[in-house]
């Protein structure tokens, strides 16, 4: 199946980037750490589709996300700004893999991959020595196999990238949702900016 994926090369506001102050000049305080990932706008589909296949614990809709960057090595984030447009992926090859405790959906994206090679050439630094496009389904579903799952084959839409230090806990929690064939998505589910408006 062809995959397209589509992104404006569009830079966003600096409102985008949580936890620096427009105020703040000085260099220790633009030298930071560097979080950058893109929220799952269509969330509620990729849920649907883990109910489908047999999930009971999934991360909530407003947790589904792409991961770009995740640099403990601290950066100038003058060096760059977060792109405002909408990615939507099509197609491509899709598969269902673990990344240590994580079950996720990975998937292809030249766009991803090319938006990691720049936070690469501004000083970030990456714990793998290459990128690999995923959404985290569950942590807590641990007796699944990978391979016996299908795929989740709609479009992807991503949302704008959203810039944030690393984590400052060394043991993150990441809570998880029972679903059920009787659940019902609504607005309690999602959190800003996850859903904007299609």
């Amino acid at each position: 199946m062809e995959m397209l994926c589509i992104a404006r090369k569009t830079r966003l506001l600096p409102c985008l980037k949580a936890g620096v102050s427009a105020a703040q000049k000085n260099d220790d305080v633009k030298l930071q750490t560097l979080y950058v990932h893109r929220q799952l706008l269509n969330a509620e589909e990729v849920v649907d589709w883990a109910r489908e296949q047999g999930f009971k614990l999934c991360m909530p809709p407003d947790e589904l996300h792409v991961t770009l960057i995740y640099s403990k090595q601290k950066v100038n984030w003058d060096d760059t700004t977060p792109m405002v447009d909408r990615l939507r992926i099509h197609g491509g090859n899709r598969s269902m893999e673990r990344f240590g405790d994580a079950l996720v959906l990975r998937f292809e994206s030249s766009d991803l991959e090319e938006r990691w090679r720049e936070f690469l050439e501004i000083g970030c630094a990456h714990g793998f020595p290459t990128y690999h496009p995923h959404v985290t389904i569950s942590y807590k579903d641990k007796l699944r196999k990978p391979k016996e799952i299908r795929p989740f084959t709609g479009e992807l839409v991503f949302g704008p990238e959203i810039f944030r230090p690393t984590l400052s806990s060394s043991h993150p929690v990441f809570p998880e949702m029972k679903i059920s064939e009787s659940m019902i998505l609504d607005d309690r589910w999602f959190g800003a900016p996850a859903m904007i408006s299609r």
